[in-house]
């Protein structure tokens, strides 16, 4: 098999723009990106159900067990409490993603360094990102 011209390998995408959501391929119709990124967010929505309520649980059982008033249960709002953060929370996640937070200067820099700084400095920005979206429901409830 012959190697690949320099031309040739530099025409081809890199592997992870490929892999990367937004990546180039512009023959995607808007339905297909739509029905794509509807999957993202129900699949990541889905997973947050999962850990909010797996979270509920154990704070009502530790609760029950300090004070016995407290039933071993917890009642649907609960439940749908966390439901309604896990969408809030997916969607705020989504949005920050395709705005590629930790993709400009400084995100392209780290992008050279061990897998283990970009994966803090990623953590901490999406971190920043759900706090700041926190403070904003915060201010617009009233509280």
């Amino acid at each position: 098999m012959p190697p690949l011209s320099q031309k040739a390998a530099s025409a081809a995408p890199a592997p992870q723009d490929l892999a990367r959501p937004g990546g180039s391929e512009p023959s995607r119709s808007l339905k297909q990106r739509a029905a794509a990124e509807a999957k993202r967010y129900i699949a990541f929505a889905i997973y947050l159900v999962i850990v909010f309520g797996t979270l509920i649980l154990f704070s009502i059982n530790i609760y029950s067990r300090i004070d016995r008033s407290v039933p071993n249960y917890p009642s649907y709002h609960f439940y749908a409490l966390g439901l309604i953060n896990a969408l809030v929370v997916a969607k705020f996640v989504l949005i920050a993603e395709a705005a590629k937070i930790g993709s400009r200067t400084f995100g392209r820099r780290i992008q050279r360094r061990p897998l283990v700084y970009v994966i803090l400095y990623r953590a901490l920005l999406f971190t920043a990102v759900l706090v700041a979206a926190y403070g904003l429901e915060e201010v617009l409830v009233g509280a």
